[in-house]
């Protein structure tokens, strides 16, 4: 009988065990598969749900977190995350305190609740865009996850606003900031941001002052220059990309805009203050905050669980999360209502979930449900479908008679995974 070489059948035996293994994506032995430098994705199945994650690692500095608008705009507008992702892919950011670098959007995910029954789609709560407070966070509520300059992460608690920390001021003038991107209402001082829209959208009333900024109008001790380039009698003012329109009508606040005049300098300052009543007794500094979004439930603090026992959290669904620890920051998508594959989670598994599998810390949940989303690299991952179907029940099927297939949900905001390029 002829006899194999010993190397062959070592070779066959080496073949046959190789097959035998699960695969894995090449360059990612733990699961992990790259979507860019610093950034990677993994699909889970655990608590009989499909669970979509992307994690940021911090350290790496090409990368950052930023917040989208629906449409480019909170006055109003709906977009799905994949085109909100695809809007801000290759806009100026002011990463690295200065205007010019651009965006690379690698991973994007739905944000915080929004107008939904007043037709606006304006976000609920606050949210901070590459360095703008572009809307306050409610007062005496719950504030959001919140990423800064130094690469800092939190998240935030109760806040408010108190009027000797949020002014505009000249050699002329000290205002009051009454409100951020809102309709504004008589003897009221209101700061309209690039994020708002073109224009403010006011009628013919009072002054509006349009101020040019060295920078963002940045949450911060240190209040920001600019210098008064227009002073409008009446509204609508344009709103250039690096300016604020300061507006307001009343006979007691006019007098006070008008005093200013074009190339007058003029400091904008804001700050958010921490309540004293936090659940958690946190303080943090909100100074130099980059990007930051309304947030609902915090389920993890501290890498303590937190139980949540609301009745809406309790029962399986899709959610949407970000966790973070010292290393990374976390996206989190939870697909449900897919019967037989993926059931969803509760707020509490997630927190399981995220400190247990992810080694994470902090976590608070974001919108859930048919606005669950994630897209990377201009691909939406999950099964949105279904998310969306629940009320009629999903066969997954190209054929149904409720949606197209390639439906995707309209939300008011979201957070995204960015690259930095330089300029």
């Amino acid at each position: 009988m002829k006899r194999t070489p010993l190397f062959l059948n070592l070779l066959v035996l080496t073949f046959i065990f190789t097959a035998s293994l699960p695969r894995v994506a090449l360059g990612a032995p733990d699961g992990w598969t790259p979507v860019a430098d610093g950034i990677d994705w993994q699909k889970f199945h655990a608590y009989s749900s499909d669970i979509y994650v992307a994690r940021m690692d911090r350290s790496n500095p090409n990368v950052t977190i930023e917040s989208s608008i629906a449409q480019g705009k909170l006055y109003s507008g709906f977009e799905s995350v994949r085109n909100q992702a695809s809007r801000y892919d290759g806009a100026i950011n002011y990463w690295g305190k200065t205007w010019g670098n651009t965006n690379q959007v690698a991973v994007a995910i739905n944000g915080f609740f929004f107008d939904n029954t007043g037709g606006t789609g304006t976000p609920w709560s606050g949210q901070i865009q590459s360095g703008w407070y572009a809307q306050r966070f409610w007062d005496k509520n719950t504030s959001g996850f919140a990423w800064q300059l130094d690469r800092q992460a939190f998240n935030g608690e109760c806040v408010y606003h108190q009027g000797k920390y949020n002014l505009i001021t000249s050699d002329k003038v000290n205002i009051n900031i009454a409100s951020v991107n809102q309709p504004r209402t008589k003897d009221a001082l209101t700061v309209y941001t690039p994020q708002y829209d073109s224009s403010t959208h006011t009628d013919s009333q009072g002054l509006e002052v349009v101020v040019q900024l060295d920078k963002p109008a940045l949450v911060s001790s240190n209040a920001v220059h600019g210098m008064v380039k227009q002073v409008n009698h009446g509204g609508d003012s344009q709103i250039p990309f690096d300016s604020v329109v300061l507006s307001g009508y009343g006979n007691n606040l006019e007098p006070m805009l008008g005093a200013l005049q074009v190339g007058d300098s003029v400091y904008i300052q804001q700050q958010i203050t921490n309540c004293a009543s936090s659940n958690f007794g946190s303080n943090p500094d909100w100074t130099n905050t980059y990007a930051s979004i309304g947030g609902d439930k915090i389920f993890l603090f501290a890498n303590k669980l937190i139980d949540i026992s609301d009745i809406e959290f309790t029962a399986p669904a899709p959610r949407t999360a970000i966790a973070f620890n010292d290393q990374y920051i976390y996206f989190i998508v939870v697909d449900g209502y897919h019967s037989g594959v993926s059931s969803g989670m509760s707020i509490n598994d997630i927190g399981k979930f995220a400190k247990g599998t992810l080694q994470a810390t902090y976590g608070v949940s974001q919108d859930s449900g048919s606005s669950s989303t994630m897209v990377i690299n201009g691909k939406v991952v999950n099964n949105v479908y279904c998310n969306y179907l629940h009320a009629y029940g999903c066969d997954n099927s190209p054929n149904s008679k409720y949606l197209p297939p390639d439906y995707q949900p309209l939300v008011g905001n979201g957070l995204m995974m960015v690259v930095v390029h330089p300029r």
